[in-house]
């Protein structure tokens, strides 16, 4: 069946699409052992604004769980710096991988979610640098996109905006394409792709929905 959520584009609007690639940046960065988000004050000099010491091994009690969870912090696995530099998203723990948002500015960082043996895939920020499209591979081989409005610093939880989930083939993978914008429609798009990496379907995923969910359903599950 075909699991394509689809938008209608009117023949006159453009089309605006960010390209995937990890989102990095000049001002903002790995160390080169992958212990630190550093932030570059010159050519030569850098500063870091969080450490691998200063994450939570723990899941927060804000969020909804059913057992105590610890995290190793052995690495950051990836960053995500938004367009404005103001926010980063980064992907810690072992084995059990956890992401979380980080405001530039202000240097505090949020829990947004982690899950039994997830592999994160990637994290996108849309780009006004409001909205984090997420992707992660479960145990169960099901891939799971979520859309989410990050905390202002005064606040703990994310905004969920939309989701979708498919329980995959052992080598299907996903591909972000980017977000697109048309008019005042917004929707992330991105590949599933075979064994051999050949995109099979390209899925596109609307930002708003008359109420925020969760993960959907695909249709053929």
């Amino acid at each position: 069946m075909n699991r394509t959520f689809s938008i209608f584009i009117g023949l006159f609007v453009a089309v605006a699409i960010t390209a995937f690639a990890a989102q990095t940046s000049k001002r903002f960065y790995l160390s080169k052992d992958a212990t630190s988000i550093e932030e570059a004050l010159n050519e030569k000099l850098s500063s870091p604004i969080l450490t691998l010491k200063e994450l939570t091994d723990t899941v927060p009690t804000h969020y909804p769980h059913e057992f105590t969870q610890r995290f190793v912090n052995k690495k950051f696995h990836m960053i995500s710096v938004s367009p404005n530099e103001k926010s980063i998203a980064f992907v810690s723990g072992e084995p059990d991988q956890w992401l979380g948002t980080i405001d530039t500015d202000h240097r505090y960082y949020k829990f947004i979610l982690f899950g039994k043996n997830t592999k994160f895939i990637d994290a996108v920020w849309s780009p006004d640098s409001r909205y984090l499209a997420y992707a992660f591979k479960g145990p169960d081989r099901r891939i799971v996109v979520h859309m989410i409005e990050p905390p202002a610093v005064d606040q703990n939880k994310p905004r969920p905006m939309n989701g979708w989930q498919y329980q995959a083939n052992a080598d299907e993978y996903l591909r972000a394409v980017g977000w697109k914008t048309a008019g005042k429609d917004t929707t992330f798009a991105f590949e599933l792709l075979d064994a051999k990496g050949k995109a099979v379907e390209t899925i596109n995923l609307p930002l708003h929905r008359q109420a925020p969910v969760g993960p959907l359903k695909s249709e053929g599950e």
